[in-house]
């Protein structure tokens, strides 16, 4: 992924996370990383022991600093990166690290559920018209149109969408997605796309 900068704010909450005893961070650890595995949306208060000044700023920091990387999907290493750069002594950074990167997938499909990705927007669309042949006595046969859109989240991760219309389906469809791409809705490089028949 490209590189990225967080808010110097956010990383400045950083600074208290060695003041934090071992046993006591393991226990932040696992109240940074429970929040964004079960319900990120909800980015409240601490459930620590230790609601000092010190553990309250380093849970929020981390959060945060947790909580961007995974929106960007930075790899473990650019999050030690900014750890160390923040001072954070090696032990903190490789409990961590061995978090992020054991959790990931998990943050960032609890984010996509919560729409902290943002709506995705079509950048692309694709159909082929398709024949269906029935069996003898079984009906008329039928012709349908299927169609493919391609969509791309804020942080760029792609994803499909398809479904199947008739003809006057397709092309009150054709016509919104043109109005789309005229309005400013749809990539200027994209539009639609036609294939050809098959």
């Amino acid at each position: 992924m490209a590189d990225f900068e967080l808010d110097p704010a956010t990383l400045s909450l950083l600074s208290s996370l060695n003041d934090i005893p071992t046993p006591g961070y393991i226990t932040l650890i696992k109240s940074v990383f429970g929040i964004l595995t079960r319900n990120p949306s909800q980015l409240g208060a601490p459930s620590l022991p230790d609601t000092s000044p010190d553990a309250t700023q380093a849970h929020g920091g981390l959060l945060m600093v947790v909580t961007e990387c995974a929106q960007a999907h930075a790899s473990p290493d650019q999050l030690q990166q900014i750890l160390d750069d923040a001072g954070v002594s090696d032990d903190k950074v490789s409990l961590t690290t061995k978090a992020y990167e054991e959790y990931l997938g998990t943050i960032r499909e609890c984010l996509m559920n919560t729409g902290m990705f943002g709506e995705r927007k079509m950048v692309g669309f694709d159909w082929r018209l398709d024949y269906r042949v029935r069996s003898s006595g079984a009906g008329e046969n039928t012709s349908v149109f299927l169609c493919r859109f391609r969509l791309m989240s804020n942080d760029g991760v792609e994803s499909f969408e398809e479904m199947e219309c008739s003809l006057s389906g397709m092309k009150d469809l054709l016509y919104k997605l043109n109005q789309a791409t005229k309005a400013g809705g749809i990539g200027q490089e994209d539009g639609t796309k036609k294939k050809k028949k098959k």
